[in-house]
């Protein structure tokens, strides 16, 4: 097991789920108050919406910024909901495969843990086979 001393960072990816908020007081308990914990929210690559006449109704780049936009509410509302002003927290916004994306922030970030619930469905199964279970 290791020492929580030894820990600097941990990863907590979520979703606009309730259920991804459940691993982040397990990611408190193991971070103490010695390790960052870190947020992340992946949101998928934006494109076009045509109407069904082919007419460009709504931008990649316009929704691109609207997912971004909701990805930075939903972390400021988890701070706020499970975060104390003075805990070591940062957010994180990724966008792209979650699976990839998670594993790519927990690389970049020196993320020492990921700390993830169990899916809510089989379509989420890859992800958790990508990050070892």
């Amino acid at each position: 097991m290791t020492d929580d001393a030894t820990l600097k960072r941990v990863l907590v990816p979520i979703d606009t789920s309730e259920v991804a908020e459940r691993a982040i007081p397990w990611a408190k308990a193991v971070a103490g108050s010695t390790s960052e914990v870190i947020l992340l929210v992946v949101v998928p690559v934006a494109t076009a919406v045509r109407s069904i006449g082919g007419q460009i109704i709504g931008s990649a780049e316009t929704i691109q910024t609207g997912y971004q936009q909701m990805a930075e509410s939903q972390l400021a509302a988890a701070i706020e909901k499970w975060f104390s002003p003075g805990e070591a927290v940062r957010t994180a916004v990724a966008k792209g495969d979650p699976g990839e994306q998670i594993l790519a922030v927990a690389e970049a970030e020196d993320a020492d843990l990921i700390v993830s619930v169990e899916p809510r469905s089989r379509s989420d199964w890859p992800v958790r086979e990508r990050l070892g279970r």
